[in-house]
């Protein structure tokens, strides 16, 4: 793929992972927002686009001889069970893990930042039942879908499934807002710096997840619903 400044920065993901790094750094959604242009997505962080792009193109020289994971080799069915393994099966213990230790947090340290922790146990708490219940969809019915082939009847359920990933993206935004980039305040005691480093994390691995189903997983599926194709 030919990386040019009108480019979706979700294809650059697609096709040159570690470009993500820069993505990252700049903190440009790649994985919700992915199907803006480069341009664009700079234009909302206030970045020179130019720039952005003269990053990406080094990231990309500098790793050339480097072997990267393509998940655009997987197939459908391959992408779907590497989603379960990899992301479906920690967040059923992950969530309810963040989401008692934010709890815990509000009541022991109210009276530090009530505004904030009680924001963010909220925030937190609604993520959890979101992402629950999102999960739920996809492995009874996007998912089985699309291992039989059944690519135009899963064009519904993706349209959904993408709507609900930029609602994760914004409660995403919220929580890194309201941790202020993660930065663990001087008082925070153990549950609360563990809370602080698993939201980090958190919002790592959704970006990946969101990014294999949003600009990988689905375009396949968008793809052949086009073309026309049969198993």
């Amino acid at each position: 793929m030919k990386v040019e400044i009108m480019s979706p920065v979700g294809q650059i993901a697609a096709a040159h992972p570690l470009t993500t790094r820069v993505f990252a750094r700049h903190q440009i959604d790649y994985c919700c927002g992915g199907g803006l242009p480069l341009d664009k997505a700079c234009d909302k962080k206030g970045l020179d686009a130019n720039k952005v792009l003269k990053e990406i193109k080094d990231e990309i020289e500098r790793n050339a001889d480097q072997k990267t994971q393509s998940w655009a080799a997987f197939s459908p069915e391959q992408l779907i069970d590497h989603i379960l393994e990899t992301f479906h099966d920690p967040l059923y213990e992950e969530l309810p893990r963040l989401a008692g230790m934010a709890q815990k947090v509000l009541e022991v340290h109210r009276d530090k930042d009530p505004e904030v922790l009680t924001t963010l146990s909220s925030v937190v708490l609604g993520l959890r039942y979101e992402l629950e219940s999102h999960m739920a969809t996809e492995e009874k019915t996007l998912f089985p879908m699309i291992k039989q082939g059944k690519w135009t009847a899963a064009l519904g359920p993706i349209a959904i499934m993408q709507r609900e990933h930029e609602k994760v993206g914004q409660a995403l935004d919220k929580i890194r807002k309201l941790t202020q980039d993660f930065k663990v305040p001087d008082e925070a005691c153990t549950t609360w710096k563990a809370l602080w480093h698993g939201l980090e994390r958190l919002e790592d691995d959704l970006h990946s997840h969101i990014h294999i189903e949003n600009n990988v997983l689905f375009f396949k599926v968008l793809d052949a619903s086009r073309k026309g194709i049969q198993t």
